[in-house]
Formats: structure tokens, C-alpha cells, sequence
């Protein structure tokens, strides 16, 4: 027995209506599951989707260091010539990164160490190891600045006196493995060991570090509100970058405002960013600051929309171009520096370390025309930062920037006091960059690209569908409406 047109019409209209109800509430609803679920997943604890990203990233990171090897050292020592300098490299390591001894807070945060190594990558590297570069003799320069602030008459005459009698000279050439990680034996660190005690018995810029962690981190889950998600709370105990000791003087790393310590670790930011939300900030340990990047411009990473942020030329403003880089500038005159250079000497045991851009990008003309060789160019040089704004993970990175070390007259100082003029002497940069992989890349497209998409495709079709049934109901009951009009119209014309 078949069913009459009226509950025809009746299961027909409920059904395609349903079908576009349900079709509307999906698609203002899906969103707010996904979010939901977005923020499930990207929280930091055990068992979670980021977990096991967070502890040991999986993605490919490669640092290149690119030394200047000095080609007239006889022209400078004679103060004949400007220094020349050749770019030698990269020389390519793969970094590891693995976080330990995790220990979980009740405030919503975790603490924990981070280890970091280094692999040579010998298929990616221009030249070899065993490259000799001659360079600056940075113990040398390092005692010097010593001298400059040492408190008591006895040191700057011991540190004069060693210099002399361990024969040091301006100059050195070292073979890139000892330069990096492996360091090399300096009869002035071991006299200078005998007065106080350094931190290490050799020099390298990198010795003693592979292997090794970068300090306490306190940083927050995302338990306690997802918009702290990897935000620092505290680094070696502290929120900010503490009073601590040289050798023979004590310095606060920085100023006022500019020694708090802000923004995440790099690993990853809170989600569900928009192209309004300007600036994105990490602390950087080994210049002991935080830096903070603009939003540049949309782009895509792997066809994965990402947001662009960049190190604009202010970043290392001193306070002439941006007022809230004021504090960056020392209250010592001799430590502030021309603007694009950032003194870092007091997180570097005091020597006169001072990080720009690589080749002196975007920095005061005062750096540049100190030396010849250099070749600025914002392609290969630039700082930035692509991110995945609806999950906050970093899908291309590249941190760039330069070592130099100040070389200039120390009053009274035998041993440099026929500098004339201070020179900002270039001794390398590094580019460290990392970029998803495919298999992460198509993980995040499925959930960024693809669910919300095929969502909407669903809902827009299940709309379509439930006006089609609707529509068809609608027919049916017109239809039957018609013909029972029809035989009321034929009965009467029969009587």
C-alpha cells in the first residue's frame, strides 16, 4: 500500500528541510569544533599531538657559518690598509634538539632543559674543516676589555703584562674546526686562569656547547589559556635577564624594560593568529634578549598558508629610529653603539662581541666603512619567520645574523695603542634555517585547507540536496493540490 501524496509531500518537506537546517548549523558550527580540537592537540602535555613535535622536533635543521678570513693582516698591522676581507663557506652542520628533564607545574606551565648538537654536513658544505682562516685574536681582544673596566690597578697591569709576555699577536690562523666547536690552546687563557677562573681551558666560539643545554626554561602549556601556548615564564628562574658577573666586574646585561624577558622559544606561538596581530617575539639566548619580528605578508609554504614576519633594519635600532630600543643602548658611552649593532659583550664574558645583520645590513655606514669585503643583500641576508596562523607552528625559518668584535685603542694598554680608530671587525655569520617537510606539510594542508574545505563542499551540498527534497515535496503536494482541484471542477460540471 503505497502512501498518499499528503504524507508524500509531509516526510518529503520534513526531510529536505532537516537536510538544510542541519547544513547551516554545520557550517557555523564546524569551526568552533575544529577550534576546539586545535586547541586539544597543540597543547603541551603527554600524549597530545604537539607533545612529541615540541620535545624533539622532527624537522631538518641545518646551520651555515660563513667565516671572513682577513687577506692583508701585514697592511692592517702596519695601519697602512683598511681590512680586506674574503667570505669562506658555509660550512653546514645538521642540529639536533631534545628537551629533558621535563618536570610539570601546577600553574600551567613546564620546565625543562634543552639539549642541543651538531653534525658537520660535509655534502653541504663549501671547502672543508681544516680551512685556515686568519682572523682576529679574540682572548687577546677580550683581555683588553677587561683591562678597560677592571676595577683595580694590579689587573690592568697583569692583563698588560701577559699579553707582552705570551707574545700575542693582532692576528691569528685557525683552522675553521677549532674556531667552531673543537677550540684551540692560548697561552693567554692559561695565564689567565691562574688569576681568575674562565669558563673554558681553550677558545672556540662554539667549544664546550655541543651536547649541551642553554639553561632552565619555565614556558606555558596552553592548560591555563591557549593564548600563552609556549610563552616563557621564566628562564634560569627568572623573568628577567639577571645582574651577572665578568671576570672581575659585575654588568647588567641590559636596561630597564629591555632586560625582561618576553615572547616563546621559537619552537612554536599560540594559535589562530591574524594578519592583525603585528609582531611575533622570541627570546634569543645567545644574544641574551628578546627580538621581535613585523608581519610582512601572506605566502605560502609548501602551498600551506602561512603569515611572513621579518627583522625590519629597527630591530637593532639604538634607540635613534625606535625609542623602545633605548634601553639597549648601555648607560657607558663606549657601549653604545651606531645604529643596526647590538653590544652583547656582557652575555659573551666581556668581549667586545657585537651582533649585526650579515655584511652589515641595514646598519649605520660607520661599520661598513671600517672594512672592505663587505656585500650586503636583503635575499640572503634577512632575518624572517613564516607561521601557520591557525595552529602557530613555524613552517620556514631563517635566523641570520653576524658576530663582529670591536678592535680599537685601549688608553694605556701597550698592546693596542697604535689603533687609531675603532673598527668593527667582522669574524662571521651563520644562517640557521629549517622548513617543514613534505609528510608535515600535507598534515597541516589536510587540517588547515582540506577539512575546512571539504566542510564546506558537505554543507553547501547537504543545503543543495535538502532544497532539491524540499523543492520536491513541494511539486508533489502542488501537484495532488492541482488534480484534486481538477475533479472538484469535473464533478461540478458534471451535476
Amino acid at each position: 500500500m503505497s502512501a498518499s501524496p499528503t504524507v508524500k509531500f509531509a516526510l518529503l518537506f520534513g526531510i529536505g528541510a532537516s537536510m538544510a537546517v542541519m547544513s547551516i548549523v554545520m557550517y557555523f558550527v564546524f569551526p568552533v569544533v575544529m577550534k576546539s580540537e586545535i586547541e586539544k592537540r597543540m597543547k603541551i602535555k603527554e600524549g597530545s599531538e604537539s607533545y612529541g613535535y615540541w620535545k624533539e622536533p622532527p624537522i631538518p635543521i641545518y646551520i651555515r657559518f660563513y667565516f671572513f678570513n682577513l687577506v692583508n693582516p701585514e697592511g692592517v698591522w702596519s695601519l697602512t690598509e683598511k681590512p680586506n676581507f674574503k667570505e669562506m663557506g658555509p660550512y653546514t652542520f645538521r642540529e639536533h634538539r631534545v628537551k629533558v628533564n621535563l618536570t610539570w607545574n601546577d600553574n600551567g606551565t613546564v620546565s625543562y632543559r634543552q639539549i642541543k648538537s651538531w653534525h658537520f654536513q660535509p655534502d653541504l658544505t663549501n671547502g672543508s674543516l681544516d680551512d685556515v682562516v686568519t682572523t682576529l685574536n679574540v682572548p687577546a681582544v677580550a683581555a683588553s676589555n677587561i683591562y678597560r673596566y677592571a676595577p683595580e690597578i694590579f689587573y690592568r697591569y697583569a692583563i698588560d703584562q701577559m699579553l707582552n709576555l705570551t707574545h700575542s699577536s693582532w692576528f691569528v690562523g685557525k683552522p675553521v674546526r677549532q674556531l667552531l666547536f673543537e677550540g684551540y690552546n692560548d697561552s693567554l687563557i692559561d695565564e689567565s686562569r691562574s688569576l681568575s677562573p674562565l669558563p673554558h681551558e681553550k677558545f672556540g666560539w662554539f667549544y664546550g656547547k655541543n651536547n649541551s643545554d642553554d639553561n632552565f626554561y619555565n614556558i606555558f602549556t596552553g592548560e591555563n589559556g591557549i593564548n600563552k601556548l609556549g610563552q616563557i615564564d621564566k628562564w634560569n628562574g627568572s623573568e628577567y635577564r639577571d645582574i651577572r658577573p665578568v671576570i672581575f666586574i659585575v654588568v647588567r646585561v641590559w636596561e630597564s624594560t629591555c632586560n625582561k624577558i618576553n615572547g616563546t622559544t621559537g619552537d612554536m606561538w599560540p594559535p589562530f593568529r591574524s594578519s592583525s596581530d603585528h609582531d611575533l617575539t622570541m627570546f634569543v639566548t645567545d644574544i641574551c634578549r628578546s627580538i621581535t619580528l613585523k608581519f610582512h605578508e601572506e605566502t605560502q609554504v609548501k602551498q600551506v598558508k602561512a603569515y611572513r614576519y621579518l627583522a625590519e633594519k629597527t630591530m637593532l635600532d639604538n634607540g635613534e629610529e625606535d625609542r623602545d630600543n633605548r634601553c639597549f643602548c648601555l648607560s657607558d658611552a663606549t657601549r653604545c653603539l651606531p645604529r643596526g649593532g647590538l653590544n652583547v659583550s656582557s652575555c659573551q664574558f666581556n668581549a667586545p662581541a657585537v651582533v649585526t645583520y650579515p655584511h652589515f645590513l641595514y646598519a649605520d655606514p660607520a661599520y661598513a666603512t671600517t672594512v672592505d669585503g663587505m656585500k650586503a643583500d636583503p635575499e640572503k641576508h634577512q632575518m624572517f619567520v613564516d607561521i601557520q596562523p591557525d595552529m602557530g607552528i613555524p613552517m620556514n625559518i631563517a635566523a641570520r645574523m653576524q658576530i663582529n668584535i670591536v678592535f680599537e685603542r685601549v688608553k694605556d694598554m701597550s698592546f693596542f695603542q697604535n689603533i687609531t680608530s675603532r673598527i668593527y671587525f667582522p669574524i662571521f655569520w651563520f644562517s640557521e634555517t629549517a622548513q617543514l617537510d613534505e609528510s608535515m606539510a600535507k598534515q597541516l594542508h589536510l587540517v588547515t585547507d582540506d577539512l575546512p574545505t571539504y566542510s564546506t563542499i558537505f554543507c553547501f551540498v547537504l543545503f543543495v540536496t535538502g532544497g532539491i527534497v524540499f523543492t520536491s515535496g513541494l511539486l508533489i503536494f502542488m501537484r495532488h493540490r492541482k488534480i484534486k482541484e481538477q475533479k472538484k471542477s469535473y464533478k461540478k460540471v458534471r451535476t
